[in-house]
């Protein structure tokens, strides 16, 4: 392979930086990438020992990002190493590839970013169908495995509570206090009535149930504000 193909192939896959892409084809209507890894080194998941004997080889198949519209996918070959910690409860371990590949999955990080995204934009059904068209197909149920996977990020101080009858009502039913306490469980407020963690919110309910007096009645003084536009 050229100069001028390698520096190409770096610019367009950045990601695969770190391995050998051995060919590019086409199979059916999708993209194959044929890659193998090659760093003399891997790092032990268990203990973080680096190791440089190598166990044995296998195969790993990644669906990745669509190029021009098409299906891509990357067959690259893998390594085992030893783990030579005594200590540690791994004999052999998988070497992983820095911004490619993940423990068990069978897509690069990067698809797998992408597909978050569309999961978190979209929902399921929704998402279902723009993968489609965007020629990295998965199901629905899939992506909201993928949103319940991610990482819950920090939640700042509230200022304002929302509380969507038909989102709770199975919460609500006739104590719609009970809201509050399912946000005190899922963002750690500490206790409702004071403290550290007191909650001042003004609570934003619709007209059809009054949400911000039964705060009042669990949490004291607050706000509430009629959104009308349901």
């Amino acid at each position: 392979m050229g100069d001028h193909a390698a520096g190409l192939l770096k610019v367009l896959f950045p990601h695969l930086s770190q391995v050998v892409i051995n060919s590019i084809g086409r199979m059916g209507k999708s993209v194959r990438i044929a890659a193998i890894c090659t760093a003399s080194t891997a790092w032990c998941p268990g203990c973080g020992t680096v190791s440089a004997r190598v166990h044995s080889r296998y195969g790993r198949r990644l669906a990745d990002t669509a190029v021009s519209g098409q299906e891509t996918a990357i067959d690259l070959e893998v390594r085992r190493f030893f783990c030579d910690n005594a200590d540690c409860a791994k004999r052999t371990f998988a070497e992983q590839i820095e911004n490619l590949t993940f423990r068990y999955g069978r897509r690069t990080m990067t698809q797998q970013r992408a597909l978050q995204q569309v999961a978190l934009a979209l929902g399921g059904q929704a998402g279902e169908r723009l993968t489609e068209r965007l020629a990295t197909p998965v199901s629905g149920p899939t992506l909201l495995r993928l949103i319940r996977s991610m990482d819950i990020p920090e939640v700042p101080e509230l200022t304002v509570l929302g509380v969507d009858e038909f989102a709770f009502r199975r919460v609500i039913y006739s104590r719609p206090q009970g809201v509050l306490h399912v946000v005190h469980e899922l963002v750690g407020l500490g206790d409702l009535r004071g403290g550290s963690g007191y909650l001042r919110p003004s609570i934003t309910q619709n007209s059809g149930r009054d949400h911000a007096g039964s705060a009042r009645r669990v949490v004291g003084d607050t706000a509430g504000v009629v959104d009308g536009a349901r």
